[in-house]
């Protein structure tokens, strides 16, 4: 019984936490100014674990060619970076 009512909470509340999440990055993607040498490459996925279960976020990556280093901005204002 315990397993089913686990899953009839678990679920729901996982698509409710991953579109949450979603948006909060579309928002922080939205809203990033690059710095001088950096160039938008695209989205990319990123899966983690959470009370939830396994949840999917999608989120801007730039990159600086001349520092050969990237980061996704999302990452940072949602406090995944380094996960």
């Amino acid at each position: 019984m315990e397993v089913l009512l686990r899953a009839a909470i678990f679920k729901p509340a996982a698509g409710i936490v991953g579109l949450l999440l979603q948006h909060a990055a579309d928002r922080l993607d939205a809203a990033y100014q690059p710095r001088p040498g950096e160039h938008r490459k695209g989205r990319a996925w990123m899966e983690f674990q959470c009370l939830f279960g396994t949840l999917r976020l999608q989120r801007d990556y730039y990159h600086h060619p001349g520092k050969h280093q990237g980061h996704f901005p999302a990452d940072a204002g949602l406090g995944l970076e380094g996960r």
